[in-house]
């Protein structure tokens, strides 16, 4: 169809417009202040939107076992030296999928540091992975993830999730994005650990395959948190090009993400073996204690935030016209 030229920059000048106007809409996937029903080392059920079951890992005995009660989970770790713990689920039954470049899930976790995390030396860590369907080990595996020789969880559970971690590192120790991928060959339960790579710790954490590449290394800031303060680490993972990621892991003071910045690093581009899936359902938090303190850790929130990008309602309505006067003018011109 030959338009007039004033006609055609019209036109342009709206689809230009059209392409322009897109907003961000962010949907909360997950959000659980533990007032809903959650419950840590039971038998695995099906998440909802504002519960699910967390199950317990560590690689010593705890002081007291993991424990939800309104508006509060606990997790903690005896004084001593080289332990992990950490708590895994699955925060939905239908995967979140990053489809469109500019898509990206948030996972923040709001706690308050009730003793000893990163005050010496270690590292806190958090996750987010694609589980394949695979809840984590039912009751957990209190003083269990270390034990050299030990069958029985070297497979299933959360020893097949593959995701990404990202660690902070107290003063003197890199902060870093880990890869984590399929656990298989080991015979060990440390496989079913999703946080601590055996480049960290090979006798805890997970080792076949352990983390062989990092991502945005780094010594600096310094981190080194106050007792009994509240914190929200904050991992964000977005689709930044065509079978392309990147991972931003961040730590604020306070609850939430619009407090003090205190650490943050990205990963770069992570492409082909270091981008496993693009797809996830579960999650991880916890921490590596290299010193000789307790630790413990009371968690007010946790939340999965995903953001895509959308057309305004007003964009739309924008682009129904513009097609309109498409027709209308065709429709003219037949006459």
């Amino acid at each position: 169809m030959n338009y007039p030229l004033a006609t055609k920059v019209l036109i342009a000048a709206g689809l230009l417009t059209i392409a322009g106007l897109s907003a961000s809409a962010q949907t909360t996937i997950f959000d659980d202040t533990f007032n809903n029903g959650s419950t840590v080392d039971s038998t695995a059920g099906t998440p909802t939107a504002d519960s699910t079951t967390y199950e317990a890992l560590s690689s010593r005995t705890v002081t007291t076992n993991p424990s939800i009660t309104s508006g509060d989970f606990n997790i903690n770790m005896t004084t001593t030296a080289g332990s992990l713990v950490e708590f895994e689920a699955q925060f939905t039954s239908t995967p979140v999928t990053l489809a469109t470049v500019g898509n990206n899930i948030e996972l923040n976790i709001t706690f308050t540091d009730t003793t000893g995390i990163l005050t010496g030396s270690g590292y806190l860590a958090t996750g987010l992975y694609n589980s394949g369907g695979a809840a984590p080990v039912s009751g957990g595996l209190i003083d269990g993830i270390d034990v050299a020789g030990t069958s029985g969880n070297n497979a299933g559970n959360a020893a097949g999730w593959q995701g990404y971690v990202g660690q902070i590192g107290s003063t003197g120790n890199n902060s870093m994005v880990n890869v984590r991928t399929t656990q298989s060959g080991s015979a060990l339960n440390q496989d079913q650990e999703a946080l601590i790579g055996g480049s960290i710790s090979s006798s805890k954490g997970y080792d076949n395959p352990k983390s062989s590449t990092h991502f945005g290394q780094s010594t600096a800031p310094s981190v080194t948190l106050v007792g009994g303060d509240i914190y929200t680490e904050s991992l964000l993972i977005t689709l930044s090009g065509s079978s392309q990621l990147t991972v931003q892991n961040s730590l604020y003071s306070g609850a939430g993400t619009t407090g003090t910045l205190l650490s943050q690093f990205n990963s770069g581009a992570l492409t082909g073996a270091n981008d496993p899936t693009s797809s996830f359902d579960s999650l991880a938090f916890g921490w590596y204690e290299i010193g000789n303190s307790a630790t413990a850790a009371d968690i007010s929130e946790i939340q999965v935030l995903n953001d895509v990008t959308v057309p305004e309602p007003s964009v739309l309505a924008l682009g129904g016209a513009g097609l309109g006067l498409l027709g209308l003018i065709r429709f003219r011109r037949r006459s």
